[in-house]
């Protein structure tokens, strides 16, 4: 009589020695059945077939800006003095950061997941797909890095230079930035994003955030011990930062506008994180994003375009003025600008793109001088 335990095991081992056979003969198949990084398939999308002039567009990324202290965005004081008169400026108002720091907002704002599933650890960016798509993607840093946002971007570290008008004590000023950025544009033959980072309001030294020239408001506080300075003192010290990345921002967006008749130019600003002043005895940045107060979480956004942009790119600003006070992320960044740069991929949700509902019709004929 036969055991049928006897016969089990044979054919289990028999089955056994087969799937190991298997699996020694299919790993290429294996991992060419494996899905793709999120974004593999980004590329231009129909619209870049009618693109008859070269682009920039600038994407600043701002230092521990809130939103509260931009005169623009309504506070008592003006520290937006040159913003308030550039034409055609949009300042949305109601924008929420992913983290209360630069390691957690810097990364979170370029990556395709949102606030509530971003995780730490290597991921496809904003910037990995732009280049994929064939825009080259450029990245000139005056701060202490990028937190693995521009692993896809050139990079040029401009924080430590020896430019004695700009730069002292082993630091610069944000206007570094911008020193290389006509000759830049002079030589531009390729559809280019260029991420400025800026070195901001970064604390608690806000003293030295700006030269003195746009020293508005006094006494300032030079304590780095925030909580040994008078409060008037602090507000000071951060508001003056403020004034002066409202000239750094102005004096880009001349010479946007100065270049619009070789190249589109366009320009948004979003600040990573908030800051808080003393308000609920809290300093700096970093509390727990549900624990945070307003004041950290809160961040401007700008956003600036050439009329040659405008049209080439589709994009119709006076909508997006009057969806200026909409609530917003930085979950918006990723998709924006996506969409913004008419890139397709199947990583883009347009319900996250706030320029998804504010297209222009398609413009015949190339944007003219003076038009």
């Amino acid at each position: 009589m036969v055991d049928a335990r006897q016969v089990y095991s044979k054919a289990a081992r028999t089955l056994g020695f087969v799937a190991l056979l298997l699996a020694a003969c299919l790993p290429p198949f294996a991992a060419a059945t494996q899905s793709p990084p999120a974004g593999a398939d980004a590329h231009k999308g129909a619209a870049w077939s009618s693109h008859s002039r070269t682009s920039l567009t600038v994407l600043v990324v701002g230092e521990s800006a809130r939103a509260q202290s931009l005169g623009i965005l309504g506070y008592e004081r003006d520290t937006t003095p040159q913003l308030k008169k550039q034409d055609g400026l949009i300042a949305f108002s109601d924008v929420l950061s992913c983290g209360t720091q630069t390691a957690v907002s810097l990364p979170c704002m370029f990556s395709s997941k949102a606030r509530k599933d971003f995780a730490d650890g290597p991921q496809q960016g904003l910037l990995d797909m732009i280049h994929r798509a064939g825009v080259q993607v450029l990245w000139w840093d005056n701060q202490a890095g990028c937190a693995g946002a521009c692993d896809a971007a050139t990079v040029r570290d401009l924080s430590h230079l020896s430019e004695p008008n700009l730069c002292a004590a082993g630091q610069c000023q944000d206007e570094i930035l911008l020193q290389g950025l006509q000759p830049f544009i002079d030589h531009l033959r390729q559809d280019t994003v260029l991420v400025l980072h800026l070195r901001g309001s970064a604390g608690p030294d806000y003293y030295r955030r700006y030269p003195k020239a746009y020293e508005h408001f006094t006494p300032v506080c030079h304590n780095q011990a925030l909580d040994q300075c008078s409060h008037v003192s602090l507000v000071n010290a951060y508001d003056n930062s403020l004034v002066y990345t409202d000239h750094v921002l102005s004096t880009l967006i001349d010479l946007l506008r100065a270049n619009q008749a070789q190249v589109d130019t366009a320009m948004l600003y979003m600040s990573d994180h908030g800051e808080s002043l003393g308000e609920y005895n809290q300093f700096l940045h970093g509390a727990p994003w549900p624990l945070a107060p307003d004041q950290q979480k809160h961040v401007p956004l700008l956003a600036w375009f050439s009329e040659g942009y405008k049209r080439t790119f589709s994009v119709d600003t006076h909508c997006l003025q009057q969806e200026r006070n909409r609530p917003l992320s930085q979950d918006y960044l990723f998709h924006s600008m996506l969409g913004l740069l008419q890139l397709d991929t199947g990583a883009y949700d347009p319900q996250l793109d706030l320029f998804a509902g504010c297209r222009a019709p398609a413009m015949e004929g190339a944007w003219v001088s003076g038009s």
